[in-house]
C-alpha cells in the first residue's frame, strides 16, 4: 500500500481526540491465517497498541507483540498508515491512526495476558470475525501484498 486511507468521516463541530498506534500484520506463510487477538468481550484485533515514551514504532511493536502474543518478532516491512474517524462505545468523538508492519513471529517467549488469547484466521475469514475496519483492510491487503511479491 502506498497512500493513506480514510475511514469513516470527521464531523463537523467536534473535537476528535487521536490515537496513534502500531500494529502488526503477522501471516503464517502455508496455512495463509492472520494472527490476531481475542480479548474476553469477544473482539478481535491485531497484535500492537500504542507507543510509550520515547519507543519508535519498531520498539513499540516489539513490545506489544511480546505482551500479547507471547512471541518476538522480526519487522519485515512498512504496510500503511490508516485513519479512522468514530464515536467510541461511551459517544466520544475520536480519530484512529494506525500504523501497519509485516511482522514474522520468532521465538516464544512468555505466556499471554489472562484477558488476552491468540488466534489465527484463515486469510479468507478476516472480515467474519470482525476485525475493527482499518485492521481487516491492511490484514486482507497485505495478504495479497505478499502473494503477489
Amino acid at each position: 500500500m502506498t497512500e493513506d486511507l480514510v475511514f469513516g468521516k470527521k464531523l463537523s463541530g467536534y473535537d476528535y481526540q487521536t490515537r496513534k498506534g502500531i500494529y502488526a500484520v503477522i501471516i503464517h506463510p502455508v496455512e495463509w491465517t492472520v494472527a490476531t487477538v481475542k480479548t474476553t468481550m469477544g473482539n478481535y484485533f491485531l497484535p500492537g497498541g500504542g507507543t510509550e515514551g520515547e519507543e519508535n514504532d519498531g520498539a513499540c511493536l516489539r513490545r506489544e507483540v511480546l505482551e500479547e502474543t507471547g512471541y518476538r518478532i522480526e519487522l519485515l516491512g512498512y504496510i500503511g498508515e490508516v485513519q479512522q474517524y468514530f464515536f467510541t462505545s461511551a459517544g466520544q468523538p475520536q480519530l484512529s491512526q494506525a500504523r501497519f508492519y509485516l511482522v514474522e513471529l520468532g521465538k516464544k517467549c512468555q505466556a499471554l495476558y489472562d484477558a488476552l488469547t491468540h488466534h489465527r484466521v484463515p486469510g479468507t475469514e478476516v472480515n467474519s470475525v470482525h476485525l475493527f475496519g482499518q485492521y481487516s483492510y491492511c490484514s486482507v491487503n497485505c495478504r495479497f501484498f505478499i502473494i503477489k511479491m
